[in-house]
């Protein structure tokens, strides 16, 4: 297989690891590790409630858009797996480490 950084095979791969990634922490009840900051506020300044189901598809909409295109644009994965693995951790670049 000839990978390209932005071709299918990449970019499907990392959305599968962002929409696994969407759906771990939303099952945990993390609803605020899973929002994207600046945007929620954009969309209940354009009329969207946070609790509509619009507001919430745009939110994960966004969620995966940005993890595909940081995940490839900053990690550059260069296999499936790699890609994957992208998917599921790009928010670890923008996480602050938590204490207990």
């Amino acid at each position: 297989m000839n990978w390209n950084p932005f071709g299918f095979e990449s970019v499907a791969c990392t959305a599968l690891g962002a929409v696994f990634l969407w759906c771990k922490l939303a099952q945990l009840g993390r609803r605020k590790d899973i929002a994207i900051m600046g945007l929620g506020h954009f969309w209940t300044l354009i009329g969207f409630s946070p609790r509509s189901r619009v507001y919430r598809i745009l939110e994960f909409m966004a969620f995966v858009a940005i993890g595909v295109y940081l995940g490839i644009a900053i990690v550059d994965p260069k296999s499936p797996a790699q890609a994957l693995t992208t998917g599921l951790g790009w928010t670890g670049l923008f996480a602050g480490a938590k204490h207990h």
